[in-house]
């Protein structure tokens, strides 16, 4: 990074761009792994290593708080997918999250491609 006069680096995932566990309580712990992994990215990186945090989409409490650690652990954004399930990232359950991070200061990063295969019935069905 240096000898290219870079100062800091946001790393993104591409791991979560479709479903990753069925049940809430197996999305937790995979996105908890991940975020933790990452967090010792950016402290062994010094915090030069930015990173966006993933969220177990299917408990909003345990997201809460894995946004709030993730923010304390350099985290600068809370990765979302724009199809989470059968819900639309515009859906009011996702209202809390949106108001931490904006509280916490942290962006929304909408990775849009979609591995959700859900994706083509609401793409393909009238409204």
């Amino acid at each position: 990074m240096d000898e290219l006069g870079i100062d800091v680096q946001v790393l993104h995932n591409t791991m979560w761009i479709e479903k990753v566990a069925d049940t809430p309580d197996a999305e937790a712990a995979l996105c908890r792994s991940w975020n933790r992994w990452l967090a010792k990215i950016w402290r062994d990186g010094g915090g030069r290593l930015r990173w966006s945090c993933v969220i177990p989409a299917q408990s909003i409490d345990e997201a809460l708080a894995q946004i709030k650690t993730a923010s304390e652990n350099g985290a600068v954004a809370v990765c979302m997918r724009p199809l989470e399930g059968d819900r639309l990232i515009s859906d009011p359950y996702f209202y809390p999250v949106y108001e931490q991070a904006q509280k916490l200061n942290l962006a929304i990063a909408v990775h849009i491609s979609n591995g959700n295969p859900e994706s083509c019935d609401l793409y393909t069905s009238p409204v």
